[in-house]
């Protein structure tokens, strides 16, 4: 999170009287630590390709970064997930046990907090599940599915 959100260590008569810290471009500090990135603009409903571009974009990446063992930094500027989640209904991921071979792209690839391993199967911890849907669109098997809550 890039903006002015408040964090424990805020000052919140700060921001509550319209007082905000200067903004750091994020872009221009990731190139300032030698990150290669890939700045990812997506609107909601403009770019329907927008899945598929992501997951190509995260597979040649990760195997770039595992190769090579450079920084890379995604930057995906879009909607907070925090925002979609609560004006829309609660979308969250689970593994289909079946279809899942236990690859560990998505825990030990994609590296959500939400993600594990459970029984030799890839598992997604609903508590800490967002609904972003990333999880879904890079499992090689189409393993991964949504329930609407």
């Amino acid at each position: 999170m890039t903006g002015q959100q408040p964090h424990p260590g805020s000052d919140t008569h700060y921001y509550k009287e319209g007082n905000f810290k200067k903004r750091i471009n994020l872009e221009n500090f990731l190139r300032g630590t030698g990150a290669d990135i890939d700045v990812i603009k997506h609107y909601q409903n403009e770019d329907k390709n927008y899945p598929s571009r992501l997951k190509d974009l995260i597979y040649e990446k990760g195997i770039d970064v595992l190769k090579n063992k450079d920084l890379h930094v995604i930057v995906i500027q879009d909607e907070c997930i925090q925002k979609i989640v609560k004006r829309e209904k609660t979308v969250i991921r689970f593994v289909n046990i079946e279809s899942c071979n236990n690859c560990g792209i998505c825990y030990n690839q994609f590296l959500c907090p939400a993600m594990g391993e459970q029984n030799n199967s890839a598992y997604i911890d609903p508590d800490l599940c967002l609904g972003c849907g990333v999880c879904e669109e890079i499992c090689p098997n189409n393993a991964i599915s949504r329930e609407e809550l």
